[in-house]
């Protein structure tokens, strides 16, 4: 008795652990927002959080390519990214949990003629945060590597969130100097502490 009180007390004091996140659908915006010099190309939109990708149309050398821009229920920008320079894309995946609602992971998938991985952000009680980057892409040997996204795992622990992934095999760091062929068992990435950090196992 003693036991099964203990229990009970454990998981109505601490929050259930596990895979938990899952894909949902957002919309795009039918009204899109203007934003002055700004070339809106994609949208999107969930819970009254509005999202747009866009570029500077008179950008310099400097100051070019695609960014992100977030804005609140209250039409406030809340986030605004740094350029992603030559990237064709930033395509958005959204992932939500019924465990908890108060967190929406946001996967944002750069990429020209391969995937450059996908930047992490974390909306949580209204802040959005960019939190680190899965450098990571599919790995398929007669094509390019491409976006993670859909085959990634987002798992709550007692310290933060873990990150894994269904696709067979990883391209790691696409197109980068230790760019390495990885089996799905071999990486994952853990949020802790306020960092996005992947563990390799050889």
């Amino acid at each position: 008795m003693r036991l099964l009180i203990s229990i009970i007390l454990t998981f109505s004091i601490f929050p259930t652990f596990g895979q938990d996140f899952e894909i949902v659908k957002s919309d795009s915006i039918v009204d899109k927002l203007k934003i002055d010099s700004i070339k809106i190309v994609e949208t999107y939109t969930l819970d009254n959080f509005d999202y747009y990708i866009g570029w500077y149309e008179n950008g310099n050398q400097k100051d070019y390519g695609l960014r992100l821009y977030v804005y609140n229920p209250k039409g406030n920008l809340i986030y605004k990214s740094n350029s992603f320079m030559d990237s064709y894309t930033h395509s958005l995946t959204f992932f939500k949990s019924d465990k908890n609602p108060e967190q929406t992971i946001i996967l944002g998938h750069s990429s020209n003629e391969y995937s450059w991985g996908n930047e992490v952000y974390l909306l949580k009680d209204g802040k959005f945060n960019h939190i680190g980057l899965l450098d990571v892409g599919t790995f398929d040997p007669m094509d390019m590597p491409w976006d993670i996204s859909s085959y990634t795992n987002i798992w709550t622990e007692t310290n933060g969130l873990k990150f894994t992934f269904s696709y067979d095999s990883l391209t790691y760091n696409p197109g980068g100097k230790n760019e390495r062929i990885l089996k799905k068992e071999q990486i994952e990435y853990k949020y802790e502490e306020g960092q996005l950090k992947e563990k390799i196992k050889n």
